[in-house]
This record gives C-alpha cells, sequence and structure tokens, in this order.
C-alpha cells in the first residue's frame, strides 16, 4: 500500500505500521488466511464505536470497537489473502456516520498481522509527500507545509466571516430613580475574521471565547433624571419632578437634590409628604395617608403542593402579605416602598383535592378541582367512580359486560364465556377483528349480531382465545367450568381460535376445518384428537351443516354454510345468525324460544 493511495472524507493520516507474524491454528485451512489490525486515534467526542469494512469482490469482512481513547483497536482476523479496500468509520450513539476514510490496496498477507494506524486529528492524506506549491485544494483548515505535511491551520478563508451578533446587547445598569444614578450601556461583538479554525476539518462556533464585546456608554443619568428607551438603542435622558424624593431629606428641585426647606407656617397647605408643621419647622411623620395604600402584592405566591395525581392528595396553597397601611413613611417627603421585610407573608390552603381529584390553575391564581374520570386507578387494584377511589372491579372480558361461561370472575381473571350472535363468518380466521365496534353480545346493542364478527364478543383488551394452548394457560382447570352449574344440557358453546386439518384433530396448520371450544353443546372429543384441554366439536360429514342437531335451526342458531366444501371449513365460515326473530317458524329448543344469542358464542382471553 502506497501513502497515495489513501482517500478520505474525514480528517485523517493513515501510516502503516508494520507486519506481524502469527502461526496457522490448523493445517487443515482450505485457503491462506491472515488478519488486520487498526488503530484510530483521536477519535471525536460524540463518537461512540468504530466500524471497520474490508471487502474483495464478494468477500466482505466487518468488526466493530467501542472508543476507547486516545486510541481504539478494531481486529478482523481469518481474512482470506489478498488485496482489499479498507472503508473505516466512527458513530455516534444514534449509528449515524461521523467520519469516514477510505483505503484501497489493503494488502492481507497469510499467516500475518496488516496493522493500521488511522489519525483523525489530521487532515485526509491525498499525497504524500504533498507540495505546498502545487495550488492543491486540501481539507478545510488544513494546509501543506514546508516539509510536505498535510497539517492543521490556525485561519481558513472558506470558514466565512463568523457572526458574534448574538453577543450584542443594550443594559440599563445602576438605580434609574431619583436617588440613583444610572448609564446605557452598548456592547459590540465583532465579526471573526482571523483565528477561525478550531482544528482540521473544524471552523470555530460563535461563543464568548471567540466573540469578545466591547462596551460603549450611550447615556448617564445622575440624581433627579433617568434614562427612557434603553433597550431600544436610543435612550434619553429625563428630569424627576420638582418635590420627588431624592434621599433622606431631599427633594428634586429643578433637576437637582436638594435638602427640603424645613421652614414651615403652622396650617398651611402642600406640606411635603411625611411631614408635619407644629411650630415653625418640618417634622417626619411616622404614616401618612397621603402614601395611601402601598401593595404587597408582587411579594405573594401561588404553590401546588403533595401529589396531583388521582391516587394521591394535593393542596394550592396561596402565600399573601396584606398591603401597608400603617407606618408608612421613611422620612420627611419620602414613603416606604414595599419590601419582603415590610410585607410578612401568611399561607392559606385555597383549595384541596383528595384521591380521584386533581388540582389545576394553581400557578395562575384560579384553581379548580378535577374529577377524574370512571375507570381512573388512584391505586393499587383500585380505580375512581363517581369521584371516589374504589375496589377495582374484576374486567368481565365480553364486550356487552357480562359473562355467561368461565362466571366467577375472581377465579378466571384471563377467560371468560361470551354469548351472542355474528354474522360476519369465521373463527379461525388470521384477520378475525371487530367490524361492529364490539357492539355484539346477548345483552348488548345488537343482540342479533348484524354485521359484527366473533371479536365482537369480546370486550376491548379481549380476543377470542386462540387455540388449546391459550385455553389451558387461562383455564388451568380446563373446560370443566365452561359451562356454569345447572346449565340445561346442550345449550351451551363457547368457540375458540383452533385449528384442524381433518378428522377434528387439533393441530397449528392455518386450515379451518371444524369448531372447536367448551361446553355442554356439540360432539365430545376424545383423547386422540390431541385437543386437550377443549372438550366440545362442531364437525359435519356433509356441505351447508355444523354437524350438530341441537347447535343448528331450528333447535340453535349456529350455521356452516358456504358452498360444497363447506363441511371442511366449518371454523373459517361459521356464524351464529340461524334464528332471528323474524324466522318462520322461530327456533325454539325444548319449548323455550332461541334466538341469535343463545347457545353460547365465543370464549374470550386477555391480551
Amino acid at each position: 500500500m502506497t501513502a497515495k493511495s489513501v482517500r478520505g472524507v474525514a480528517a485523517a493520516a493513515v501510516m502503516l505500521a508494520g507486519l506481524f507474524s502469527l502461526q496457522c491454528d490448523s493445517d487443515q485451512i482450505e485457503r491462506m488466511q491472515g488478519g488486520l489490525r487498526v488503530r484510530v486515534l483521536n477519535a471525536g467526542t460524540a463518537a461512540l464505536y468504530v466500524r471497520a469494512a474490508l471487502q474483495h469482490n464478494a468477500d466482505r469482512y466487518i468488526a466493530n470497537a467501542t472508543v476507547q481513547r486516545p486510541e481504539t483497536v478494531v481486529e478482523i482476523a481469518e481474512i482470506a489473502a489478498g488485496l482489499y479496500q479498507l472503508e473505516v468509520t466512527t458513530r455516534d450513539i444514534d449509528g449515524a456516520q461521523l467520519n469516514l476514510v477510505n483505503i484501497t490496496d489493503v494488502t492481507i498477507r497469510a499467516r500475518q498481522t496488516t496493522e493500521l494506524v488511522i489519525d483523525l486529528a489530521f487532515a485526509a492524506v491525498i499525497e504524500l509527500p504533498c507540495d505546498p506549491n502545487s495550488g492543491e485544494i486540501y481539507p478545510l483548515c488544513t494546509y501543506c507545509n514546508d516539509q510536505g505535511a498535510v497539517v492543521a491551520a490556525s485561519d481558513d478563508e472558506r470558514c466565512g466571516a463568523i457572526s458574534c451578533s448574538a453577543f450584542d446587547y443594550l443594559q440599563l445598569r445602576g438605580d434609574n430613580t431619583a436617588s440613583g444614578t444610572s448609564t446605557c450601556v452598548r456592547g459590540d461583538a465583532a465579526d471573526v475574521t482571523t483565528g477561525r479554525c478550531l482544528a482540521a476539518g473544524q471552523c470555530i462556533s460563535a461563543d464568548g471565547a471567540h466573540c469578545p464585546v466591547s462596551e460603549t456608554t450611550l447615556a448617564s443619568a445622575d440624581t433627579c433624571h433617568f434614562l427612557r428607551d434603553c433597550e431600544l438603542g436610543t435612550p434619553s435622558v429625563e428630569t424627576f419632578d420638582d418635590g420627588t424624593p431624592c434621599g433622606v431629606d431631599l427633594e428634586c428641585q429643578a433637576g437637582n437634590c436638594v435638602p427640603i426647606d424645613r421652614a414651615c407656617v403652622p396650617g398651611q397647605p402642600d406640606l411635603p409628604l411625611c411631614a408635619e408643621c407644629p411650630v415653625d419647622e418640618l417634622v417626619p411623620l411616622a404614616d401618612d395617608d397621603r402614601c395611601g395604600a402601598i401593595s404587597c402584592a408582587a411579594f405573594g405566591w401561588w404553590d401546588l403542593r403533595g401529589d396531583n395525581s388521582p391516587s394521591g392528595e394535593s393542596q394550592c396553597v396561596r402565600g399573601s402579605a396584606p398591603d401597608i397601611t400603617a407606618d408608612r413613611c421613611v422620612a420627611i417627603g419620602q414613603c416606604a416602598v414595599a419590601s419582603a421585610e415590610r410585607c410578612p407573608i401568611s399561607a392559606s390552603a385555597i383549595l384541596t383535592a383528595g384521591l380521584c381529584q386533581t388540582i389545576t390553575g394553581c400557578s395562575s391564581g384560579a384553581p379548580a378541582l378535577v374529577i377524574a374520570d370512571d375507570g381512573t386507578p388512584c391505586g393499587i387494584n383500585r380505580e375512581c367512580r363517581g369521584g371516589e377511589c374504589v375496589p377495582t372491579a374484576p374486567d368481565v372480558g365480553c364486550a356487552d359486560g357480562t359473562r355467561e361461561g368461565f362466571v366467577s370472575l375472581t377465579m378466571y381473571t384471563g377467560i371468560a364465556g361470551c354469548s351472542g350472535g355474528w354474522s360476519v363468518g369465521g373463527v379461525t380466521r388470521a384477520d378475525l377483528a371487530p367490524t361492529c365496534n364490539r357492539a355484539a353480545g346477548n345483552s348488548g346493542s345488537n343482540v342479533e349480531g348484524a354485521g359484527c364478527s366473533a371479536a365482537d364478543l369480546c370486550a376491548s383488551g379481549w380476543h377470542v382465545c386462540r387455540g388449546k394452548g391459550e385455553v389451558a394457560a387461562k383455564a388451568p382447570g380446563g373446560c370443566a367450568e365452561a359451562a356454569p352449574a345447572g346449565a340445561p344440557d346442550k345449550t351451551l358453546f363457547f368457540a375458540v381460535q383452533q385449528n384442524s386439518t381433518q378428522d377434528s384433530v387439533c393441530d397449528s396448520s392455518g386450515n379451518g376445518n371444524d369448531v372447536f371450544g367448551c361446553g355442554n353443546l356439540g360432539t365430545l372429543l376424545t383423547g386422540e384428537k390431541n385437543c386437550g384441554p377443549l372438550t366440545r366439536v362442531l364437525a359435519s360429514m356433509a356441505a351447508g351443516s355444523c354437524g350438530f342437531n341441537e347447535a343448528e335451526p331450528p333447535l340453535g342458531p349456529w350455521m356452516c354454510t358456504g358452498g360444497a366444501d363447506s363441511h371442511l371449513m366449518e371454523g373459517a365460515l361459521v356464524t351464529k345468525n340461524g334464528c332471528p326473530p323474524t324466522r318462520v317458524p322461530r327456533c325454539e329448543y325444548e319449548g323455550n324460544p332461541i334466538g341469535n344469542s343463545d347457545k353460547g358464542g365465543v370464549l374470550c382471553c386477555k391480551d
């Protein structure tokens, strides 16, 4: 590899460090192999890891190494001997590429390790030694020195003028009152036009270190004067009105701060603030109504305390201080000013929120109580109902809010038998999903199940149980309590999403032959069918039937119709809409009328 063969778009210098002999571990290697060690110096602070990729035709070898400082070593072993192209990149925490160096003609020799050193602090080497008089353009902030090396530059015109305008400012300083002095100052930071390189490949950024500010005083105001419009950069000096206090026993007169004339005549009008004239000289008052009520509102606050969530308790507390209405005089001509010392705060709870309540608007001084929505958690196994924190109601699992199988909510928390009808065929379809917004169910708003699928019988967060395995996991006792005790025989069948290919044997295929489930309706499953814990099946030998008399019209609403091969795909076709109220004659079983929502539905399992 020659220096001239090195290429890169990131700052880098590459050196061939040496060749080291490695012994083969086996004489059975089909072709001779060698190794590569890449040492990467000065990876950037944002770099998380270094990747080395070596390629020759179809042969490609990749290795990563977490960045170590000052040197990161990436090693690749068992490389077929030959001539390769090497790509070295540094990447950040998101995998984004930061630096890229390409090196051609990297030779891998049998039983040897080729070692390279890549220094990312230097410019990409175009040709070594370089010629300072060639006129060649080098990477940003680098140049070719007299020794023929490409090194970092201190300045580069390609960086342009680096603006420091963000550091300009206008400031009003001092005490801009009648008793103080103030200045309006402008700070200007000139654009950077020299020393613009931070490192090879990198211009400096505008910051406090590179943007020194020079200040100019635009205007000044002495006592009895003040500055206006400093923040606009056009300050003007204004004079306080005559009589404005400018210190203890001092007042402004014609722009000057002078002693207050204490001479007076008893009963004279227009005495200075906080003064009286008992004889012939003004004396100070402790209080003067002319000071008015001195507001302490600026020292008030609002604070939301506690756990402001439905499961906690919180308070909106107000801190307030009454206006000053006594002892308002500081000196002749000068009323007191509100301060933390003169405005002691007292705190009081304005609004309290308990469980299932939260407070809004406290920080703005307009607190309001918000009642949590029903169902909002307010503790372990507790939820909000009507603004009260009550024990969480067990999850029924059926869309209509009632269970007809596995009826114990405490024993069966993850499985439920849900009765109801549906007209969109199939329980084994891979795309089984609600089609009527879960309105189905024997006590739902769509009792007949028109436009509904089997999935509409399950509540949100529940689904039609996915075969025998999920039923076994959710109901350790199997189907024993799928039909509640006392349920008349042949009145309940709850289907699941179980596949089968033939002979009612449960399998994991995608076939929808037969309808499997639990209950007391349907053909009993025997052990050789491999369906445990499922106990019942609807399976037909002829098209247009579910294969069990008491399940089908006029004795029940289950239907498995759909062409000459329907007896081979009952699970993919089955509906429960064979007993609508308009049917003549109406369906009935043992003297009781039967509708689409009778005789079961599906088993629903919690997500």
